[in-house]
């Protein structure tokens, strides 16, 4: 399973912090399930660097 969690920052925003929410999500996707849960965090990768970086973490 893959899981792409998206955030945008308001223009008015000094900074985008989603710490908090990616912390809370983890703790759920672990909590629910008894596999080992791999998560991979690209914080400041634009949208046309996505396909590339999925291509590079499904070769490692």
């Amino acid at each position: 399973m893959k899981i792409l969690y998206v955030a945008s920052q308001a223009p008015e925003a000094e900074s985008l912090a989603v710490a908090r929410e990616i912390m809370d999500l983890q703790q759920s996707l672990s909590e629910s399930s008894s596999d080992v849960l791999k998560t991979v965090f690209l914080p400041d990768i634009t949208i046309e660097e996505l396909p590339s970086a999925g291509e590079q973490r499904h070769q490692s």
